[in-house]
């Protein structure tokens, strides 16, 4: 959170119709926390019976007796104000017993705007605090207007953000939203995720705008389940000024799907994605979102693994913007960004521009100073150009020993690596161009977008696919730089299911027919082999890496891809175009196959997936369709 909104809610303690408990009739500075904790006979009791519980207010002199005074004062206290509009409790250490006598007062106070419970339960343990927030969600139900929510640096949790998800979906006055460092992995983002899409839906509903326009939920595990409901939730409301998901552990799939929402939110002003996986897939699809943002003003993507390739195209986007802040310390990228940033963002006015951690050299940052004085950190972590030359030295040689031009593996987002390094050198800044100035109009065409001089990232093919007006002429286009990469044309046959979520609807059977025609017309054994890879019924070949190591060409997708993949694979092996490899997957597919190579020691990990561990599992039921069609038709 920035400085300035810590600022801002000290002024609003301060202001009239806020209320922050009072010790000794002085009021209690955010700087000095209390804690409440429950007096040993009488907690049992609650809050009001006997002394309840005390404060205790930690002494400015190490040898001074500790202040204590009783907690009814703070619900009298509340009782008797109407007027208001700020509660703060943070930084302090309330019982169950309190927080639910305190959320029964606060429920006839309706005119509560802000809401700052962060940070409240210091020592607690889970028992005292998802009850707890079940008692607030429950009464801010009641008010008229809550716009600003703070539950911060509380263990929420995933069964405590069931708890305050009726709230979230309910409450369509909420403008501000805080839950940063609060431990709710990837369900509790998916339970967040939803409630605001359903606080959406409500809105849309009753003819009441849910404006949501700060969201804040760093440091809580999202990971890519938890980030793409989030990012469903981002795409609906697009009223959004300022979003944080940093330190979340979100890999390239989940930024993919974030990069997608967050460009369908113009009035964008702050974005923070620090310290999770962007790369080269998600750090291009990012740029392509932010050429959308023009009035984003800081961006901080420091510990995400950006390379050259799509620092680049941030980098170009960023000049359309009004970036007054921008932080992207500590990633892989070369002069090459750095020559890009004292030519694209000259004359910007920044803040604060923060890029130590890379390749840049000393000579670089200090073009970098000589171009924008004193926004720069101090003590920088600079590389010395003798460092970098021992770096150079000590390189390994793995790229030496893999070509650049071999079979990409099936993840996405090493797919789309790989794709971009296989690119000659005197093509890499037309793409990057290429891809820095694509528009996200669902009316663009391949040919408008990329002209036909380099061939399309992987990444892009099956959006744009979709969207094409002549989806047969752009597959060829796109495609045929691509068949000799099987791998490469598997990855996007995966991509292209999980787009349709496995459901091949006659729109969707246009895009999927038109490229499964395509490739089945001219690569058919190898792609369906590296397919039958991705499904998990194969094993992968292996290359030399180098030093002894070896590197699987190809990966099997994740369980949760199996149904939607095995779903579209049901509906193409019923097509004519698919008569040349029904035999090579019924063969492959069935239980015989299965159990017969599980006997070997090349296929023993058959035993380990769902295949053979699940028999009732939806994905077999599907597996047996697929074969049975296969065999029919055959």
């Amino acid at each position: 959170m920035e400085r300035q909104d810590l600022k801002d809610r000290v002024e609003w303690v301060k202001e009239a119709g806020a209320y922050k408990p009072d010790v000794n009739g002085k009021r209690v500075e955010l700087t000095k926390p209390f804690y409440l904790t429950p007096a040993a006979s009488d907690d049992s009791k609650g809050p009001v019976a006997g002394k309840g519980p005390v404060i205790e207010v930690p002494a400015t002199d190490a040898t001074a007796k500790q202040q204590t005074v009783p907690g009814e004062p703070i619900l009298e206290a509340i009782r008797a104000r109407d007027d208001l509009k700020t509660v703060s409790m943070e930084g302090n250490s309330y019982s169950k017993p309190f927080c639910q006598a305190l959320a029964h007062v606060l429920s006839s106070k309706t005119t509560i705007e802000r809401a700052l419970f962060n940070d409240m339960f210091v020592g607690r343990k889970i028992p005292d605090i998802h009850p707890s927030l079940k008692f607030f969600a429950e009464a801010f139900l009641n008010f008229d207007n809550l716009t600003v929510l703070d539950f911060s640096d509380n263990a929420v949790n995933p069964s405590g953000a069931e708890n305050i998800a009726p709230l979230l979906s309910q409450c369509l006055t909420l403008k501000e939203l805080y839950l940063n460092n609060t431990g709710v992995g990837p369900a509790g983002g998916e339970t967040i995720g939803k409630a605001l899409q359903a606080a959406h839906a409500r809105g849309v509903q009753l003819g009441q705008p849910y404006c949501l326009e700060k969201f804040v939920l760093g440091r809580s595990r999202l990971e890519i389940p938890g980030c793409r409901e989030v990012s469903k939730a981002f795409a609906r409301i697009r009223t959004l000024r300022e979003i944080r998901i940093n330190n979340n552990g979100i890999f390239t799939e989940g930024l993919v799907d974030f990069a997608q929402a967050v460009a369908k939110c113009p009035n964008l002003e702050v974005l923070e994605v620090s310290d999770n996986h962007l790369k080269t897939r998600a750090g291009l699809a990012l740029a392509k979102a932010l050429r959308h943002l023009k009035r984003l003003r800081v961006f901080i993507s420091s510990d995400t693994g950006l390379q050259d390739r799509a620092g680049l195209a941030i980098v170009d986007s960023l000049a359309h913007t009004p970036i007054s802040v921008l932080n992207l310390a500590y990633n892989e990228m070369s002069k090459k960004v750095l020559t890009r940033i004292l030519t694209k963002l000259n004359g910007k006015t920044f803040e604060l521009l923060d890029v130590q951690g890379n390749e840049f050299g000393e000579n670089g940052y200090a073009q970098l100073e000589d171009m924008f004085p004193g926004v720069m950190p101090e003590d920088m972590d600079i590389e010395s150009e003798a460092e970098e030359a021992e770096d150079d030295d000590d390189e390994d040689y793995d790229d030496e020993v893999i070509p650049d031009l071999s079979p990409v593996p099936t993840r996405p987002a090493a797919a789309a690596l790989a794709a971009a390094q296989a690119q000659p050198d005197n093509e890499e800044e037309e793409v990057d161009r290429a891809v820095a100035s694509m528009s996200l109009s669902s009316t663009a065409t391949a040919a408008s977008v990329y002209g036909t001089t380099a061939p399309i990232p992987l990444h892009n093919i099956i959006p744009t696919l979709k969207t094409s007006d002549n989806k047969a002429a752009f597959v060829r286009m796109a495609l045929e730089p691509y068949l000799v990469q099987p791998t490469a044309l598997s990855t996007l046959f995966f991509e292209l299911c999980d787009t349709t979520d496995g459901k091949v609807t006659p729109a969707a059977a246009e895009y999927v027919d038109a490229f499964m025609r395509f490739v089945l017309q001219h690569n058919a054994s190898a792609f369906i082999n590296s397919v039958l890879v991705g499904l998990g019924l194969l094993k992968p070949e292996y290359v030399c890496a180098g030093r002894g190591k070896m590197r699987a060409l190809e990966e099997r997708i994740e369980d949760s891809r199996l149904l939607p993949a095995w779903k579209v694979l049901q509906h193409c092996i019923a097509q004519e175009y698919a008569a040349g490899v029904r035999s090579m997957v019924a063969a492959v597919a069935s239980d015989e196959s299965i159990q017969q190579r599980s006997a070997s020691r090349f296929h023993a990990f058959l035993q380990q997936t769902l295949y053979m561990t699940a028999p009732k599992h939806p994905v077999n039921a599907l597996r047996k369709a697929v074969v049975a069609a296969a065999t029919a038709s055959s």
